[in-house]
C-alpha cells in the first residue's frame, strides 16, 4: 500500500492504539508537512487543567526527531468525541 503524502500545511492524527494505561505515550500520533515542505511527526495528548477544562497538547518533530514546537489548545467538547 502506498503511503499518503500530505499537502504543505496539512497533517493527520490518529488514535495511538499502542498506548498503555498510565504511560506518557501520546494519545494521538500522525504525520504532516509544513508550508516549506518539511515532513513532520505529530504527537498529541489529552489533558485537563486544574479547573477540569480539557485541552490538547501537541509536539511537532522533524524526520530526525528534533522537536520543532510544542503547543496547547483548548478542546471544544462539541467537536471532540469523549475518551472511553
Amino acid at each position: 500500500m502506498a503511503e499518503y503524502t500530505h499537502e504543505p500545511g496539512w497533517g493527520s492524527l490518529f488514535s495511538n492504539t499502542y498506548k498503555e494505561d498510565g504511560s506518557k505515550q501520546p494519545d494521538y500520533k500522525g504525520k504532516g508537512k509544513l508550508e516549506d515542505g518539511t515532513d513532520i511527526e505529530i504527537a498529541g495528548w489529552r489533558k485537563q487543567d486544574k479547573n477540569g477544562k480539557s485541552y490538547l497538547s501537541f509536539a511537532f518533530k522533524d524526520s530526525e526527531g528534533n522537536e520543532l514546537m510544542h503547543n496547547e489548545f483548548e478542546i471544544n467538547p462539541e467537536y471532540v468525541t469523549p475518551k472511553e
